[in-house]
């Protein structure tokens, strides 16, 4: 089965690793510490890599299937609650996977599903690899067209409107703004969160969904933002950092709080 388009694999590994509820941030964390700590690899990063690949695999496929889900459910809530005061995280920062006794079964799993489908998971982390190793702006190339300051839309009175927001604007302007960018530029993204039917469908996809109409509504009324950062930085994780700086996150929250259709 073929893997998502380059620009689809991009944020699905931006979400992967930097966003909490993408499940792996922390992992990638603890991976990185145990190695630093022991000088191996071990079930942190066995955990991060069947996370990652749960993220990038497409859901109809063997492997995607046999993969454990990564998203925290009421159960391993409760039991994490319970098992809280026995738990050091003190030095962790792993939150929900400080306790590796929990995931014993996932660890199992994921061990069993890499071995079963070997072909499948070296192709996507390949794939993957060669994906984010590529500068933002040469990847993202749908959001890059939204960030465009040249880029904008006719509204209800047949007048052009740049869907940049700024401080200076009413939230009623914003409000507008974020509307007509929604439906001109994310439709599709914000379309795809009422297209889950089932539990198992919101539950692997829903997250993400989520993130990627996020995106798409940043690059498209945080314009000069989201194009500072597409076009200064060179890598992965200098991108995802740079959306997260004072300046972009500015932006972000003059709209966190209106409500729009």
């Amino acid at each position: 089965m073929p893997l998502f388009d380059k620009e689809d694999i991009y944020l699905r590994s931006l979400f992967a690793h930097h966003s909490q509820d993408g499940g792996c941030a922390l992992l990638f964390a603890g991976a990185q510490k145990e190695k630093e700590l022991r000088g191996v690899e071990g079930p942190y990063h066995l955990l991060y890599v069947g996370c990652l690949l749960k993220s990038i695999t497409p859901p109809k496929s063997t492997l995607f299937n046999c993969l454990p889900s990564f998203n925290t459910t009421l159960e391993e809530e409760e039991s994490n609650n319970n098992n809280k005061k026995n738990v050091d995280n003190k030095n962790s920062g792993l939150g929900k996977y400080a306790d590796l006794k929990l995931h014993k079964d996932k660890l199992v799993q994921i061990n069993k599903c890499i071995n079963d489908n070997p072909d499948e998971t070296f192709s996507n982390l390949e794939k993957m690899e060669n994906v984010v190793s590529e500068k933002p702006n040469n990847t993202l190339l749908t959001y890059s067209k939204f960030s465009s300051p040249l880029t904008t839309a006719t509204n209800n009175n047949n007048n052009e409107m740049n869907f940049q927001i700024n401080e200076n604007e009413t939230k009623e302007v914003i409000k507008k703004k974020i509307t007509m960018a929604v439906q001109n530029n994310c439709r599709e993204e914000f379309g795809l969160l009422t297209s889950l039917n089932t539990q198992e469908e919101l539950q692997n996809n829903l997250p993400y969904f989520m993130f990627k109409a996020n995106i798409c509504l940043y690059s498209s009324v945080c314009k000069r933002q989201f194009n500072y950062c597409l076009n200064t930085q060179l890598t992965h994780k200098s991108f995802a950092k740079c959306l997260e700086e004072k300046e972009q996150a500015k932006c972000m929250n003059l709209y966190s709080d209106v409500e729009f259709e």
